[in-house]
């Protein structure tokens, strides 16, 4: 067995609030503007873009995390100890 540690999901004290805030502001700041200066279609874009963006932002996250120990896992459960993987194994 391989010893694998993982890193636990983020608290609510691992989030910086300040950055979140004005995060939000920016974004709620643009919304607005396009609201007012172009049109309500061009708002919604918007939000699906900024919804995207998280979207994306997690997904790159989850596989940063997982990838090593999924590559650790996989390999520790299919080969052997010369490298082959268990079918090919004589024991």
């Amino acid at each position: 067995m391989s010893d694998i540690s993982v890193a636990g999901r983020a608290t609510r004290s691992d989030i910086h609030l300040g950055a979140l805030g004005v995060a939000s502001l920016a974004f709620l700041a643009g919304l607005v503007y396009l609201d007012t200066t172009v049109s309500g279609r061009q708002a919604a874009l918007w939000i699906v873009g900024g919804l995207l963006g998280l979207t994306l932002y997690h997904a790159s996250r989850s596989a940063a995390i997982s990838a090593p120990i999924s590559a650790v896992s996989s390999r520790a459960a299919c080969m052997d100890g010369f490298g082959l993987p268990a079918r090919f194994s004589a024991a």
